[in-house]
């Protein structure tokens, strides 16, 4: 009998192991194959696989440019997703992209075996103002990763009827709006990372082919898709012998103000004002002036100004411009100059700008100009940021990234992300490659090291990091026993490398003028005099006491706190003089203000503001509950419905709503897809039991599963009880009871929804507090969740995993009639109107200015101006549904946020709120460091936050 049970217990374990091992993703059979991987690869860096550009054009290095280009217009479009594929307008044809016309195709004979550049000539179409984006396949196949996005830009044009700013009463300029000009362009693709900035091509064999063009993100026309070949530049010398014999009548010199384009290909690219040097022109020491353009909204490859201008001599100029660089400290920044649409002569596809914190007027060329022929008339000039010349540099740099991070986590499936020091893992055994791969990274540090240092002639201190990282990998060959020791300071290199490939690629510059020269003449000043400088200075500071005093003592003052960096509050000061329709014709005083305990304390004291804009979203009701907030209800109107009901949820108190929203976060989950590839996974837990199942993958390969239960920004908080309401909310449960008298925390759902929470962090051993954007962008965390504008730092700060990673809705809960619950909680902001605003006799001002600031206009327009100010890793986060829509999320982060969005419920504010954090911060907390078991803690607490909501609603008489 006992042989019997014996051997069924062995079938039953075959046969479950059977199962595992024929299962696509089956847990066992992930983590021993990728063991086995692990173990058995000779080399750490396998590149043979790389489907990058750079490695298809390493392919083919040894294939001729194409002699002749090949014209692919719409008509000859051989197949498409719909039949009516064509457009006609102004009497061109067009093939159509979009949703519904999802993709065109062509049959092209090619002559002879070359290598082409894709040339597009196209018309945008009225949308929204994001890129479009394409995917192309040759011969039905995807010959390259970047093929699957490529990128097209829109032109745009300043609203203004002549080269003049309008005034606002006080004299200062306002900024015209953007709008799209909707006119044939002829571009390369554009890669945005910078690292291939001739645009992208294809290898094709003698005979036919067929090309298809997807449309990816957003509409547009294809009038011709042409495969360029002869792309190669003449140089400068060349450039010359054309024109040597034209005999030049050039005298006068003429200046175009950067501040006035004739277009820009991004609607980032607009006129700002420089108020330090009062050489900048034009200039005022009252007034705020557009005086200049870029700064750091001009730094992506392929961002292009172009300006018009007017020539009444033909002859030889050379190019002077007036720029400031200080943005990049040791590294140059690199333009591509184009006139009448062309680069003249190679090199002026790579202009310098070196670095320096004053402004500079150098001319093109340096120590010897370049001279451009240029006929009497009208021209255009463009400049273009272009990585080309260290292009190299920065893949070098994702790739050494890359392939540090690979070694890491090698490293830490063996020794786990929790490292004990003191321990040999005999790592260059267990890892035979560990040496042998430190040695190929310190190399390639070195090299460069030394590319940048030459590139920016200086002295290597902006490399420092790449030398300082080659020292340490020298160490750990050295002595390999030590590898586990320093393994935080060799990840800390490693971010620090991450950090100057970000740098890099980021290409500022402030531009004031352009001043077109007769050869050989003088070129323009770069500075003022010491004295005008001083005098300049003294008139400013004396402007500073009487700015807006003539008018605001004639005029209703509305007393505006706002609490957000200067930057922010910097946009939102430009709007109120550009954007509000101040019919009311009110002064509006904006002031940086903790808008936190500080407005609490002033508005108790009668001294605060009329409106507190970027309220943290608990704030609204402590005031309104103490009798210090005006009741909005009656005045929102439609604007209510732009908003979903979760964001108005905690605006309210008994019978009135309080506040507006500004914004609303909410958690989504990150997956780093080329890990879960590594690993065996796929896709992403759409429900917690799934979760659990890859956790457990996950974690059988010592890598990280993030849900934090401590945050360096309030560690007095859980943010386990933001998993606790997640999981709560799913199972259709609420926080209070119908009369919002007290908790629903003694239940038994309550109980269990607990104890699987703190099962995380005791059961299953998730960190409890982390970096979740430094260990994603090493790998070492491969699933987490975090909140929607992670993505943002994502994107902006770690561009080396662009592509690698997805961003889905967090894990759901099925319910009895199958639908999936994603329920969960977010976070936000609002604005308010206060009391003082009807005693200062300005409440119905108050309501105009509070209407307009929260309405979609003026929140889409914020959200745009930021972004073009501070870049992708300050993205706006709306609560407003129709501004959301018009931010530049891609078409599947976008889907994804909203399937979240909609599933957002959240909890009222209520006398005694606070004290819920605080009880189950608690509660948590005590289970997990073993204090008494979540029955009692939880039991214990809710007590407590009973009775202390019991006691605040009869202080507040509620009772």
């Amino acid at each position: 009998m006992k042989i019997k049970r014996v051997l069924s217990f062995i079938l039953a374990a075959v046969m479950i192991l059977s199962v595992l091992l024929l299962s696509g993703c089956g847990a066992d059979r992930a983590v021993g194959v990728f063991l086995y991987r692990l173990n058995k690869e000779n080399l750490l860096f396998d590149h043979s696989l790389d489907t990058t550009y750079s490695a298809y054009v390493k392919k083919h290095s040894g294939v001729e440019e194409a002699a002749k280009d090949i014209v692919l217009t719409a008509e000859t479009v051989s197949k498409a997703c719909a039949k009516d594929h064509l457009v006609n307008e102004e009497k061109s044809e067009y093939a159509l992209l979009n949703e519904e016309n999802q993709w065109v195709e062509w049959k092209v004979r090619v002559p002879q075996t070359a290598f082409y550049t894709f040339c597009v000539n196209y018309r945008t179409v009225e949308g929204t103002d994001e890129n479009i984006l394409l995917s192309m396949k040759v011969d039905g196949e995807t010959l390259y990763d970047e093929m699957q996005n490529l990128t097209l830009y829109r032109r745009w044009k300043d609203d203004i009827p002549s080269k003049t700013f309008e005034k606002d009463e006080s004299g200062n300029d306002i900024r015209p709006v953007k709008t799209e000009e909707y006119a044939d362009i002829s571009a390369l693709f554009l890669d945005e990372k910078g690292y291939h900035a001739g645009g992208f091509g294809a290898c094709l064999d003698e005979g036919i082919h067929t090309i298809r063009l997807t449309n990816v993100e957003n509409e547009v026309w294809i009038k011709e898709l042409v495969l360029c070949g002869n792309r190669q530049k003449q140089s400068y010398r060349e450039y010359r012998s054309a024109v040597a014999g034209k005999k030049s009548s050039a005298k006068e010199s003429v200046t175009i103000e950067a501040e006035h384009p004739s277009d820009t290909n991004a609607v980032s690219l607009y006129a700002v004002n420089d108020w330090i040097d009062a050489a900048t022109t034009p200039n005022s020491p009252k007034q705020i002036l557009l005086n200049a353009i870029g700064d750091s909204n001009w730094k992506m490859n392929g961002q292009r100004i172009t300006w018009e201008f007017e020539l009444k001599d033909s002859g030889y100029y050379e190019i002077a411009t007036r720029a400031r660089q200080d943005y990049s400290e040791g590294m140059n920044t690199y333009r591509s100059l184009r006139i009448d649409g062309e680069v003249p002569f190679a090199e002026a596809e790579k202009i310098k700008f070196p670095y320096d914190f004053d402004w500079r007027t150098e001319v093109i060329g340096n120590e010897k100009p370049y001279s451009f022929w240029l006929e009497a008339g009208k021209h255009t000039l463009s400049l273009e940021v272009n990585t080309s010349a260290i292009s190299s540099t920065l893949l070098d740099l994702e790739n050494l990234i890359n392939d540090l991070n690979l070694i890491y986590r090698k490293i830490i499936i063996i020794t786990g992300t929790t490292v004990d020091i003191y321990q040999d893992y005999d790592l260059e055994t267990k890892i035979p490659e560990l040496i042998d791969s430190f040695k190929d990274c310190a190399n390639r540090m070195r090299r460069i090291s030394a590319k940048i240092t030459r590139a920016n002639e200086t002295d290597g201190s902006i490399a420092s990091v790449l030398e300082k990282s080659a020292s340490l990998l020298d160490v750990l060959i050295e002595h390999p026993y030590q590898i586990s020791g320093k393994l935080a300071t060799y990840k800390a290199d490693v971010d620090d490398i991450s950090s100057l490939l970000t740098n890099m690629s980021q290409q500022s510059l402030l531009l004031d003028k352009i001043t077109l020269i007769p050869s050989g003449e003088t070129k323009p000043k770069n500075d003022l005099g010491f004295f005008k400088k001083v005098r300049f200075s003294f008139l400013k500071y004396l402007s500073s006491f009487a700015s807006e005093y003539q008018h605001e003592k004639k005029r209703k003052t509305v007393k505006v706190w706002v609490s957000t960096g200067r930057d922010q509050a910097q946009i939102i000061k430009q709007m109120i003089g550009n954007s509000y329709p101040n019919k009311h014709n009110i002064a509006v005083d904006l002031s940086i203000v903790d808008t936190g305990n500080t407005l609490i304390q002033a508005t108790l004291a009668g001294r605060g503001p009329d409106i507190a804009l970027s309220l943290g979203i608990a704030t609204p009701v402590n005031l309104a509950m103490r009798g210090g907030l005006i009741d909005l209800k009656e005045y929102i109107g439609d604007i209510y419905n732009d908003y979903y009901e979760s964001a108005w949820e905690q605006l309210k108190y008994q019978d009135g709503i309080y506040g507006i929203p500004e914004t609303q976060v909410f958690d989504m989950m990150f997956i780093r897809d080329d890990i879960f590839k590594e690993i065996g996974l796929e896709g992403y837990p759409k429900t917690w039991d799934e979760f659990y199942q890859y956790l457990e993958i996950i974690h059988n390969n010592n890598l990280m599963v993030g849900l934090p239960e401590t945050s360096n920004a309030n560690v007095a908080v859980s943010g386990a009880i933001s998993t606790f309401s997640k999981l709560y909310f799913q199972h259709n449960q609420t926080f209070f009871n119908q009369d919002f008298s007290k908790t629903t925390f003694d239940s038994e759902i309550a109980i269990d929804t607990m104890n699987q929470v703190t099962d995380l962090y005791t059961r299953y051993g998730l960190d409890r507090s982390y970096d979740f954007f430094n260990r994603f962008r090493s790998g070492e965390l491969v699933m987490g969740i975090a909140a929607y504008n992670s993505y943002n730092q994502l994107v902006a700060a770690a561009p080396e995993i662009n592509g690698l990673w997805s961003m889905y809705p967090i894990p759901g809960t099925v319910q009895k009639d199958g639908q999936l619950n994603l329920a969960e909680s977010s976070s936000g902001t609002a604005s308010v109107i206060l009391n003082a605003a009807k005693k200062h006799g300005v409440l119905t001002e108050a309501v105009d200015f509070l209407l307009w600031w929260t309405g979609s206009d003026a929140q889409s327009e914020f959200a745009e101006r930021l972004e073009g100010v501070m870049g992708t890793a300050a993205r706006y986060t709306p609560a407003s549904k129709t501004a959301f829509g018009t931010i530049h999320w891609a078409k599947k982060e976008s889907g994804a946020i909203k399937q979240q969005w909609e599933q957002v419920y959240n909890v009222r504010e209520i006398p005694g709120n606070y004290y819920i954090e605080r009880s189950l911060t608690s509660a948590i907390r005590n289970t997990i460091s073993g204090k008494n078991s979540v029955r009692y803690n939880l039991t214990k607490y809710t007590k407590n936050i009973n009775s202390e909501i019991m006691r605040k609603r009869k202080e507040f008489g509620l009772e």
